[in-house]
């Protein structure tokens, strides 16, 4: 079975809080809670193939036992930026 990319919005804010506490006491990298327009959020998930989910006020989510070591979008390399050079005559 394949793994799922999902992304937790939370409908309030204290319970976002407690579940960045769950994963931080779980040994995760410290989380920040946010506040973000859900569509924004729904709309970031399509394009990146994820899975959006809301999580209702008062909802109790247990975050997973481990992280996954690589996220798909840091699977893909990045080329270097390009760089441009311009040339100018030397004066003697």
């Amino acid at each position: 079975m394949g793994a799922i990319n999902k992304v937790l919005m939370f409908e309030s804010e204290d319970d976002a809080t407690r579940y960045a506490l769950l994963l931080e006491a779980q040994d995760f990298p410290t989380p920040t809670v946010e506040k973000i327009d859900s569509e924004e959020v729904a709309e970031f998930c399509r394009g990146a193939g994820y899975q959006a989910e809301m999580i209702a006020a008062g909802m109790l989510v247990i975050p997973p036992e481990s992280n996954a070591e690589e996220l798909d979008w840091q699977k893909e390399e990045v080329p270097p930026p390009r760089r441009s050079f311009l040339r100018f005559p030397m004066r003697s």
